[in-house]
């Protein structure tokens, strides 16, 4: 059943789509941005002009004790784990899929929507978060019509 915030972004929504469809056909003119954010966070991390002497945090393995939560049942461990890597990384993609699974695993659909528009603003040809929201639409919001251009367009972004 779609409470009144999900009923209300119909139209948002339908934009949403749209803007993603441009972003496509524009092939991302800003992933260079995004790139240089990513090279930046390397840096930092690698310890590059840094006083943290090793001191930083390891994202990769925050992730991969997120997924092990979940897969022991342990959701508010894994949301841990992942809300401090959006905390720290807020370009994490990966972070951000296994979150807003979780959010729609408790029924916190606005949230999972959420972090499915943040992902896709942020790299809108990757395939899982347009496979993802996709369904998303479809089995939990029931706007089909999207749901099928979503996941036309993760066929099209899908390496051939």
């Amino acid at each position: 059943k779609m409470g009144p915030k999900m009923s209300k972004m119909s139209g948002k929504r339908k934009d949403f789509v749209v803007s993603l469809e441009l972003v496509g056909m524009r092939k991302k003119c800003t992933k260079t941005f995004v790139d240089r954010d990513e090279a930046t966070l390397c840096k930092k991390m690698s310890g590059e002009k840094s006083g943290s002497k090793g001191l930083t945090l390891d994202f990769d393995v925050l992730l991969e004790q997120a997924k092990e939560h979940l897969q022991t049942g342990d959701l508010r461990g894994a949301e841990y784990s992942l809300l401090h890597i959006a905390k720290r990384d807020p370009t994490n993609i990966p972070a951000k899929l296994l979150l807003a699974k979780i959010m729609l695993s408790q029924a916190l659909l606005y949230k999972a929507e959420k972090l499915y528009e943040e992902v896709l603003k942020q790299d809108a040809e990757n395939v899982e978060g347009l496979e993802d929201y996709g369904v998303f639409l479809g089995k939990h919001v029931k706007e089909y019509e999207l749901a099928e251009q979503v996941l036309q367009l993760a066929v099209k972004a899908s390496p051939s």
